[in-house]
Formats: structure tokens, C-alpha cells, sequence
């Protein structure tokens, strides 16, 4: 799992379009607020909204959204605490 500041580096290596990074904060703040709402690890559920769209502008579909940068994760080690 990468902690929220390694997904943050990853996020803008490989999302350019600054709307598309507003959403993905947008997102993990929500995440963060659900998280302190059902009493979960905030870290965590942020690092999974900040990651949620990264690989978009390369994978801009349905048949290999999320699923490309799934692999791509794997491929980094996908640990970076």
C-alpha cells in the first residue's frame, strides 16, 4: 500500500491535466471524510481516492481503466511506506 504522500508523487507523474488531479483531491478528501465517518483509517481510504483516475489519461476506457493501472502498481511494488 503506498502511504498518501508516495500516491501523490505517483498521481502526478502520470496525471498532467490539473482538472483531472482537482477531482482525484476532491476524491480522496471525500474518501477521508467517509474513513472518519465509519471510524477507518483515514490515511488509507485518502491514498485510495488520490489513486482512483491516476492511469485515466493513458487508459481513458473502460476496458482498461482501472485495470491497466492496477498493473502498473503491481509493476512499482505497490509498498512505499
Amino acid at each position: 500500500m503506498y502511504d498518501y504522500n508516495a500516491a501523490i508523487e505517483l498521481m502526478h507523474e502520470y496525471v498532467k491535466n490539473e482538472n483531472l488531479r482537482k477531482h482525484m483531491y476532491a476524491v480522496a478528501e471525500a474518501m477521508r471524510q467517509y474513513a472518519r465517518k465509519y471510524g477507518e483509517d483515514e490515511e488509507k481510504w485518502a491514498t485510495v481516492g488520490i489513486l482512483h483516475d491516476f492511469d485515466w489519461e493513458i487508459h481513458p476506457n473502460a476496458d482498461e481503466h482501472p485495470v491497466k493501472g492496477s498493473e502498473i502498481l503491481k509493476e512499482k511494488g505497490g509498498r512505499r511506506k
